[in-house]
C-alpha cells in the first residue's frame, strides 16, 4: 500500500537506524514518483535511498556542481 506524504512525514521521527532511514527514503521517493534520491543538510548526507544516490550527492560537493549547491 502506497503512503501519502503526510503519512511519510508523520513517521520520520520513529525512523531510528540506517535500515529505517533507507527504507523512509525509498517510500518517500517511490510517493513523489521517483527511482531514487538523497537528502543532505549542510553538506552531510541524511538519507537516501542506495548506493547510487548517495554516490550522485557525494559527487554534487566534490564537483561543487548539481542542483543541489548553493
Amino acid at each position: 500500500m502506497a503512503l501519502t506524504v503526510q503519512e511519510l512525514l508523520d513517521r520520520l521521527p520513529a525512523t531510528v537506524n540506517e535500515a529505517e532511514r533507507r527504507e523512509w527514503a525509498t517510500a518517500c521517493a517511490h510517493a513523489l514518483g521517483l527511482g531514487g534520491m538523497a537528502i543532505s543538510l549542510d553538506r552531510e548526507l541524511v538519507w537516501f535511498t542506495d548506493d547510487t544516490s548517495a554516490r550522485l550527492e557525494d559527487l554534487q560537493f566534490v564537483l561543487g556542481q548539481g542542483p543541489g549547491c548553493s
